[in-house]
């Protein structure tokens, strides 16, 4: 077996390999992501979000957790990156930091759009990470959520997810 950190290792080397090949599409290389973030934290379910920066006000364009249908977050497409915040990824975006929800079941702060796609299947807590672009441009978020209340993530798969996420979007 190996260690934790020999794993996020690997890791970093397929991402650096798979990038280098254009072989899948983009929405396919950030599944492929998720999937192995996931294998890192057994309870853990793993999404992303982009955004699209390039008008005055940011959007986001996709909400996909791969191991879930998509038609509930879908209904996030468009929403502005602003405040009031819809969720946590656009408070990550906008406080450039990481934005966790410990328990969305008695959260009141964001959109009960965001909540109840959240809710309907399952998830009780989340975690956002924000991506910027070299140019300091919003490009999305990694997501980290879990089916239970949770009040820590794990830091070194958040990293891994924001490094493979610039890495593919900004291709």
């Amino acid at each position: 077996a190996l260690d934790k950190v020999e794993s996020m290792a690997r890791a970093i080397e397929f991402l650096v390999h798979f990038s280098d090949k254009d072989v899948w599409s983009p929405e396919d290389e950030l599944a492929a992501v998720c999937a192995l973030a996931e294998r890192f934290d057994a309870d853990a379910i793993v999404g992303y979000t982009t955004v699209d920066s390039h008008s005055h006000v940011a959007t986001f364009q996709t909400a996909v957790y791969p191991r879930l249908p998509t038609w509930p977050f879908s209904k996030l497409h468009d929403i502005p990156v602003t405040r009031p915040y819809a969720g946590t990824c656009a408070k990550a975006i906008c406080e450039r930091r990481t934005i966790a929800c410990s328990d969305i079941t008695t959260e009141t702060s964001f959109d009960s759009t965001w909540r109840d796609a959240c809710t309907e299947f399952g998830l009780r807590s989340v975690q956002s990470a924000p991506a910027f672009g070299f140019d300091g441009r919003p490009l999305g978020t990694f997501v980290t959520a879990c089916a239970q209340s949770r009040h820590s993530f794990d830091h070194d798969m958040t990293g891994f997810g924001v490094c493979a996420l610039r890495t593919i979007l900004q291709k």
